[in-house]
């Protein structure tokens, strides 16, 4: 009788021990749901920290917040969508992430030994750079360099166009003076395909230096009046001072490349290297 009891003991502790298992088990299986969140996708959530830096990072447009919790959620629809297909990325996927990694952290790599390249450009070199590699710098296409006026109202246009005085400067001051509205743009550079359409070079191309086009109308409803200072012809060289900030490109990437030969020579001696 007493093993018998002993024995039932046994028998209700260990069927206790399977219970208060089982509990545990399913308690571990049941994910718990995270409190803040501000949206979720199955057992996929989003939290008010992720949409509130995405805000913070949009220098605090809240108004975004609806259109980035819809995006997330079509993204999560779609993922996890895929995978309920069966649908995994192959080999060939992931060489082209692992290429794409690896070209970032080269370039990562190179602009921290090159970022202070543009800290000290001296004027000197940039214009050294321009005489010693002239031949880069001949013309493509014709090139222009012209004032611009923009108005709201042809009979604006038409003022300008009726003062005396063919000073860019004083025609300005007349606007000024007669509170007329008008939008400028001194010293524009812009080659023959940058121009904004064929209606504006008809109504350039045959200015002599200093001259002023007539009327010319705008897709946009302006009434654009243009200067001519100077028209620099295809095949010809430009003058330093015309395409400075072409030279100062050009010279930038000149002394990169310098810099980028240079750190590749450097780390030579740091890694076995072999070709066969």
């Amino acid at each position: 009788m007493r093993f018998y009891k002993t024995h039932l003991k046994k028998i209700r502790i260990s069927s206790g021990l399977i219970l208060i298992s089982l509990i545990f088990i399913a308690c571990q299986e049941e994910k718990i749901a995270p409190r803040n969140y501000s949206a979720r996708v199955g057992d996929k959530y989003l939290m008010e920290a992720d949409v509130q830096q995405f805000i913070n990072q949009r220098h605090g447009n809240a108004d975004l917040k609806n259109e980035f919790i819809r995006g997330w959620i079509r993204k999560q629809i779609l993922l996890q969508g895929a995978r309920a297909e069966g649908i995994s990325v192959d080999n060939e996927y992931l060489q082209l992430v692992e290429k794409a990694n690896n070209d970032i952290l080269i370039n990562l790599f190179i602009e921290k030994h090159t970022n202070q390249l543009k800290e000290s450009l001296p004027e000197d070199s940039i214009k050294q750079f321009y005489f010693d590699h002239h031949e880069q710098f001949i013309l493509g296409s014709d090139l222009y360099l012209m004032n611009i006026v923009q108005f709201n109202y042809d009979f604006e246009a038409e003022e300008f166009l009726a003062t005396k005085n063919n000073s860019w400067r004083k025609k300005f001051e007349y606007l000024i003076d007669n509170n007329i509205v008008a939008e400028e743009i001194k010293d524009l550079l812009l080659y023959e395909y940058e121009l904004p359409s064929k209606k504006f070079y008809d109504g350039i191309k045959y200015l002599n230096p200093n001259e002023y086009s007539n009327i010319i109308y705008s897709e946009q409803n302006k009434f654009i009046v243009v200067q001519l200072i100077k028209k620099y012809e295809t095949g010809s060289f430009a003058e330093y001072n015309v395409v400075k900030n072409l030279v100062r490109t050009a010279y930038i990437a000149s002394k990169r490349q310098k810099m980028i030969d240079d750190l590749v020579e450097s780390l030579y001696s740091d890694f076995e290297i072999e070709i066969k």
